[in-house]
């Protein structure tokens, strides 16, 4: 009989399997989204930097087989800026709602971009000579994804300083020149 009733407390005081989730689970998972999609953005961003040279230094095959990269990448980027936004915790960071706020806010800004980027890569690679038409789309592309990405680089720059990992930048503002007569 006291056999059976150990057995019973001990099966009433066994924990869960899943461990509680704590606010420094959370915040360390929202910090690897936040990396996960800077990542994603570090990789575009290189991939514009190949296909920008390969434009104006490489025959036209290369320059198809770098759309082709820089339109997987944007792909990639749209696909973890959109799961991202859930994922990061509003609450975790205390004293840093406002940027969490604007961040999550510019990944919705970053996932048009990029999907932008794939419409525009696959509409020029229709075309009857794609390296031609590469090279002639290149600027308005690159630009329109840089300005779409501005957003977000804005936006990470400000968590960042509002977590302590970067330093504000400060402006300094000359003194007026004073010409002497």
């Amino acid at each position: 009989m006291t056999a059976l009733v150990l057995a019973a407390v001990l099966l009433l005081q066994q924990r869960p399997l899943q461990p509680q989730v704590s606010d420094t689970t959370a915040q360390a998972a929202s910090r690897a989204t936040i990396s996960g999609v800077g990542l994603a953005v570090a990789e575009v961003r290189g991939a514009l930097d190949l296909f920008r040279r390969a434009v104006f230094n490489d025959p036209d095959a290369v320059v198809v087989e770098r759309a082709q990269l820089l339109r997987g990448k944007c792909d990639a980027l749209a696909a973890a800026a959109r799961v991202a936004r859930p994922q990061i915790c509003r609450t975790c960071f205390h004293g840093a709602q406002p940027e969490i706020e604007r961040y999550r806010t510019s990944l919705g800004a970053t996932v048009q971009a990029s999907a932008r980027c794939v419409r525009t890569v696959d509409g020029l690679a229709r075309e009857r000579n794609a390296g031609a038409a590469f090279k002639r789309g290149f600027r308005p592309l690159s630009q329109e994804l840089i300005a779409g990405l501005l957003p977000y680089e804005n936006s990470i720059h400000a968590l960042r300083v509002a977590l302590g990992l970067e330093v504000p930048v400060q402006v300094q503002r000359q003194a007026p020149l004073v010409r002497r007569p």
